[in-house]
């Protein structure tokens, strides 16, 4: 297969937000991007050739192709890029409409350097994907049990919020689903069951019959990244307090988030690979595939049948329905009854008829840094006693106790602080209230509790008595503490494969799942998740270098 890179789209924008200028390049030297799974880190170098194009008036050296007529670089902070690459086996045009398969990256321009060189001074532009300046926005607000809220709602009003607060009134679709608007920003952040084909935040648990629980949760001026972060956790996407079973969790493994190139926000549980076959033959163009069992397969999502990627919007009984067929630049293709059919893509070592050439890999299962114990320290409460817990792995592999101590003060102090600074707390060290802060005695401000109806803390939490009060206060220090510690031990808890994967240029998504066969490494169809894609693309070839891992393993497994 040839890969063609086709266009890089430049569009600048005045101060006033409107578009000045609209260019593809023509001058490409290289481009190298880095797509990330977590949502905060991808992004893109593409430099210029840049050589001298003209005279201007009043000037006496050339002028080269960035430079305006007053001699200032027309690259601007801010400025959009859109990266489109294909490969190609069969004459097409590049996709470069609103819902493109060709689109790698969107980004904002974040630094512009310039080298002397003899024919010019190439330019590199470092862009910044979208989802970087999105999710590292500010959010500020308490959720209270009684608002009714949970992860997914949360959620989508926090990435709602940060996407130039755009309320959900204000979105509109076209009729294939996709999110219309005139913001840079705006994100699609729809709930799978109420959102439509192009919805991809799982708003049901990953049995896909029970909802997720409600929570109360408080922040201020966080990035949406963080508060993200903490919602993906089990701790929030299983009610430990109630009904669900600490050693046999609904919500056994942390949720994966990411905005695509297309701006939809993604969030949904790490399903393990499923296997599953064709009941009955399709033709290349059928839009509803049965087959013979549809356990283990998310409600929106993508199976592969030989090379051919499927994506599909629901399932009824055993039926994917609203198939796009060879989607992901994949060929759509006739299959026969009985066909294999897996949620994973497919990767054997020598075996190229899959469509994927791999070229080299490097593999480790780490053991020596396994950490699955944690004992760690919140800081003091409010009587200024010392809150210390521990979190244990309960997915470990490991057949001994690896420990480790963590210090988490700055958890008690930060919550402390926000309760003085919303006034639920009051100084007075002429007061007998036991609650102390830097060397400060507290009273609560209302007034016992507002005459005994009580009130509510920054973390949602009602609380009618000082005893009560600090109770609450060690029991949310310490969830935050397990929370940290969680974070360490998932990807240190137990023996894992990690390392990276080199293909000829084929488009991966960050966070995709893949099943891998070697039979010179002795690795048997190994589950390994897609950390990080790196393309790199050049006038000599163009490569994808995969950073990949094996998934966390299950609570209570």
């Amino acid at each position: 297969m040839v890969v063609q890179l086709v266009q890089v789209d430049w569009t600048q924008t005045d101060t006033e937000g409107s578009v000045a200028i609209a260019f593809s390049f023509d001058d490409i030297e290289s481009i190298s991007i880095k797509k990330d799974s977590d949502a905060k880190a991808s992004s893109a170098t593409i430099t210029l050739k840049n050589n001298y194009t003209r005279f201007v008036e009043g000037f006496t050296q050339p002028f080269t192709k960035y430079n305006t007529n007053t001699n200032n670089l027309a690259f601007k902070e801010g400025d959009t890029i859109k990266i489109y690459a294909a490969e190609i086996d069969e004459f097409r045009a590049l996709d470069i409409s609103s819902t493109s398969d060709d689109l790698i990256i969107t980004g904002e321009i974040a630094e512009v350097s310039i080298k002397s060189a003899a024919k010019g001074s190439p330019i590199t532009l470092k862009i910044v994907d979208k989802t970087y300046v999105i999710l590292n926005r500010l959010y500020s607000f308490a959720y209270t049990k009684s608002a009714a809220k949970n992860s997914p709602e949360i959620i989508q009003d926090i990435v709602r919020f940060v996407t130039d607060d755009i309320d959900a009134d204000e979105f509109s679709y076209d009729n294939a689903g996709n999110l219309v608007s005139n913001g840079i920003y705006a994100v699609d952040a729809r709930l799978i069951s109420t959102g439509g084909p192009s919805s991809f935040i799982e708003d049901t648990r990953q049995d896909d019959t029970s909802v997720f629980p409600d929570l109360a949760m408080a922040k201020v001026a966080k990035p949406a990244y963080n508060w993200i972060k903490e919602l993906s956790s089990t701790d929030s996407t299983n009610d430990f307090a109630g009904t669900d079973d600490e050693d046999a969790p609904i919500q056994d493994r942390n949720m994966i988030f990411y905005i695509d190139e297309l701006n939809r926000f993604h969030w949904f549980y790490p399903r393990d690979t499923v296997t599953t076959t064709l009941n009955g033959a399709i033709n290349s163009s059928v839009t509803t595939v049965t087959l013979t069992s549809v356990v283990g397969l998310a409600s929106i999502g993508t199976v592969f049948v030989g090379s051919e990627r499927i994506d599909y919007t629901g399932i009824s009984t055993n039926d994917l329905t609203g198939c796009t067929r060879g989607a992901n630049n994949t060929k759509a293709a006739s299959h026969s009854d009985g066909d294999t059919v897996k949620n994973a893509i497919v990767i054997v070592e020598g075996d190229t008829s899959s469509g994927y050439t791999l070229l080299n890999y490097s593999l480790t299962k780490k053991t020596f840094d396994i950490v699955n114990f944690v004992i760690f320290s919140a800081g003091a409460d409010m009587r200024g006693n010392g809150i210390t817990h521990y979190f244990f792995d309960r997915a470990t592999k490991s057949k001994t106790l690896k420990e480790t101590h963590k210090s988490y003060n700055d958890i008690s102090s930060e919550m402390m602080q926000k309760e003085i600074d919303a006034k639920r707390l009051t100084q007075d060290n002429t007061t007998s209230s036991p609650f102390t802060h830097n060397g400060n005695r507290y009273k609560e401000s209302t007034g016992d509790y507002d005459g005994g109806s009580g009130i509510t803390t920054g973390w949602g939490t009602a609380v009618t008595t000082d005893s009560g009060y600090n109770k609450a206060f060690r029991d949310e220090a310490i969830r935050q503490g397990k929370i940290r510690a969680q974070a360490l031990t998932d990807k240190r808890g137990s023996p894992r494969w990690k390392g990276t994967m080199e293909f000829k240029f084929h488009r991966f998504n960050a966070g995709e799942l893949f099943e891998f066969t070697s039979t010179r490494a002795g690795i048997n169809q190994q589950a390994l998740r897609i950390k990080t894609a790196q393309y790199n693309i050049t006038k000599s070839g163009a490569y994808v270098t995969l950073t990949v891992e094996e998934d966390e393993d299950k609570l209570g497994a």
